[in-house]
């Protein structure tokens, strides 16, 4: 049997390369309040929604990673995956909500549209593994903020830093380059703007 992990990632999956129609999807992207190291990417489209949290270093600490579902018609939704829980809604001023983690850990957070075109949310999907990349809107006085994580439908397989290229390097049709950190040596991949999710 699939497991929630390999649920989601299935569904992001679809989602890449998907025309979709009715316009692209409505990316939002922020923090969690109680960890500013831990990045939030929201996609809406047409009732359908993707929701991605990645933290500083996805190796190490519990991870919330993909989650999948669909928005109420009064902007409000729940999404559940393996003992974590991502509830929001949306707003005038975007998106905000709670993230539950597995040990009733209980942190806020919120999500608006970027202003840099650079910022936004990529993603990668390849033999049931997905890379996922959460670009953040740059200071004053710093460069756009940068979180992702390579992770794989197979419960077993560790979960993997993902790191851009520096200077933040965009691509044909507005792809990312990032490297990510396998067991086996540094490997550089593209991940693409996440625009369309599955019907």
């Amino acid at each position: 049997m699939r497991s929630a992990r390999g649920l989601v990632l299935a569904m992001v999956g679809a989602a890449l390369g998907l025309g979709c129609g009715g316009g692209e999807a409505e990316v939002l992207v922020g923090q969690v309040d109680s960890d500013a190291g831990t990045y939030v990417a929201v996609a809406r489209q047409e009732g359908r929604l993707v929701a991605f949290f990645c933290n500083g270093d996805p190796t190490a600490e519990a991870y919330p990673g993909w989650f999948g579902g669909s928005v109420t018609e009064n902007g409000s939704f729940h999404l559940e995956r393996d003992g974590w829980i991502a509830d929001g809604r949306f707003g005038e001023s975007g998106v905000q909500g709670l993230l539950v983690e597995p040990s009733g850990d209980v942190s806020a957070w919120a999500a608006s549209l970027p202003a840099d075109p650079r910022a936004g949310l990529y993603a990668s999907f390849h033999r049931g593994c997905t890379t996922g990349v959460i670009v953040l809107d740059p200071s004053p006085v710093a460069a756009p903020l940068v979180r992702g994580a390579w992770w794989c439908d197979d419960d077993h397989e560790p979960i993997l830093q993902v790191t851009p290229l520096l200077p933040l390097t965009i691509v044909d049709d507005g792809r990312l380059l990032v490297e990510i950190d396998f067991a086996s040596g540094t490997k550089q991949a593209e991940v693409e703007p996440l625009t369309d999710l599955p019907r």
